[in-house]
């Protein structure tokens, strides 16, 4: 057995499912990106799905009606804000840390 078994409604990055939610590839949103999407509205990658590889993203409805009424669409999303990894982070408290030294 690998791990433990899903929680349904709950995401891999451990909160609960909910309009707003949505599953992508991490290596292309990572946990944390805040998305709009045309006609939906803000959401936020909290999941991950086996199925969802490079840019495309799969949107968290209510109910299944909900989710074949709004079907598969081509849009062009517009990323808001990208967590920074560990490294980005490390990287600008050393130039601030540079910086306060002169």
């Amino acid at each position: 057995m690998k791990g433990k078994p899903k929680k349904v409604g709950i995401t891999a990055s451990g909160k609960k499912a909910k309009h707003g939610t949505v599953a992508a590839d991490p290596k292309v949103f990572p946990f944390g990106t805040i998305l709009d999407i045309p006609g939906y509205g803000t959401a936020t990658v909290e999941d991950i799905g086996g199925a969802i590889k490079g840019r495309h993203i799969d949107i968290w409805f209510s109910s299944h009606k909900e989710a074949k009424k709004w079907g598969v669409k081509k849009l062009k999303i517009k990323v808001l804000s990208k967590p920074q990894n560990s490294k980005q982070q490390k990287k600008k408290m050393e130039k601030k840390n540079e910086h306060s030294k002169k």
